[in-house]
C-alpha cells in the first residue's frame, strides 16, 4: 500500500517555521489555579494562550553553546495563522493580545502588513521569564471581572478603552495582592496625557452583542429577519 500523500502544507510549514514536537510542558496551575478562577473568560482565549505557550517554550538553537538549545520565550504569529489554521475568531484573536498587551508581564511589538500579498511582519509577544503565579492569578481574576461586566452591559471589542479597563482592574487585583502597580501607574498616566482617559476619570467603551464578539449593527446585517423584532 502506498503511503498517504500529504495533501498540503500546514501554515506553520509554509512560513518556514520549525518543527516544535509533539509535547508541551503546560504548567499545573493552569488548570488548578487559573482556569478555575476565569468564569466569564472565552474559551477562545483559553485556546489563544495554549498555542502561545507552545511557542513560548520552542526550543531554538544556541549561537553560543552549551547547552545547544535555549529558548527565547517569543510567541510569533500572523492572524492569518491563528484564524484559518486554529480557527480563533480574529476578534477573540484581537481581544487576548490586548489583554495581554496590559497583562503585566508581557511585552509586544506589533506586526504589520502593506498589502494583502505583502509578506509582512509577524506580531511578536515577549514573555517575561520571571512571572509568578501572582502575577497571572492577578492578570486572570481581573480579566475575568471585567469579561462578566462587559456581558452584563453589553460592552467590548480589543480597543483602548478595553485595555484601559482591564489595566484598572488588573491594577487593583495587584493592589489586594500587594503586588507592585508601578509599571500599571505610569501606562495609565499615559493613557491620560494622550487623552484616552478623560480628564473626568472615564474611558470611552464599545457596545457589543451579549457574546462581546460583534456589535449589534454587524448581527443584525448578518441576519436582519432574525433580529427586526429585537431592533
Amino acid at each position: 500500500m502506498e503511503p498517504t500523500k500529504k495533501l498540503k502544507q500546514t501554515l506553520w510549514e509554509s512560513k518556514g517555521m520549525p518543527d516544535l514536537g509533539n509535547y508541551t510542558a503546560l504548567p499545573v496551575y493552569f488548570s488548578r489555579e487559573l482556569m478555575v478562577e476565569s468564569k466569564g473568560v472565552s474559551p477562545q482565549f483559553w485556546k489563544f494562550t495554549t498555542i502561545m505557550w507552545r511557542e513560548l517554550l520552542a526550543p531554538v538553537k544556541n549561537p553560543n553553546p552549551p547547552p545547544q538549545f535555549t529558548t527565547l520565550f517569543q510567541f510569533k504569529f500572523t492572524y492569518e495563522q491563528l484564524t484559518q489554521e486554529f480557527h480563533i475568531h480574529s476578534k477573540a484573536v484581537a481581544r487576548a493580545i490586548a489583554a495581554y498587551e496590559v497583562c503585566g508581564f508581557m511585552s509586544i511589538k506589533k506586526g504589520r502588513q502593506k498589502t494583502a500579498k505583502d509578506k509582512g511582519e509577524p506580531t511578536i509577544l515577549q514573555y517575561h521569564k520571571d512571572a509568578t503565579l501572582a502575577d497571572w492569578q492577578a492578570f486572570i481574576r481581573g480579566l475575568a471581572q471585567v469579561c462578566i461586566d462587559d456581558r452584563v452591559n453589553h460592552r467590548g471589542g480589543s480597543d483602548m478603552g478595553f485595555k484601559v479597563a482591564l489595566a484598572w482592574r488588573v491594577r487593583d487585583v495587584r493592589l489586594a495582592m500587594k503586588l507592585p502597580v508601578h509599571h500599571f501607574d505610569k501606562w495609565l498616566d499615559d493613557m491620560k496625557l494622550i487623552g484616552v482617559i478623560s480628564g473626568d476619570g472615564s474611558v470611552k467603551r464599545q457596545k457589543v452583542d451579549h457574546h462581546g464578539l460583534r456589535t449589534w449593527e454587524e448581527k443584525y446585517n448578518a441576519d436582519p429577519y432574525r433580529y427586526h423584532e429585537c431592533n
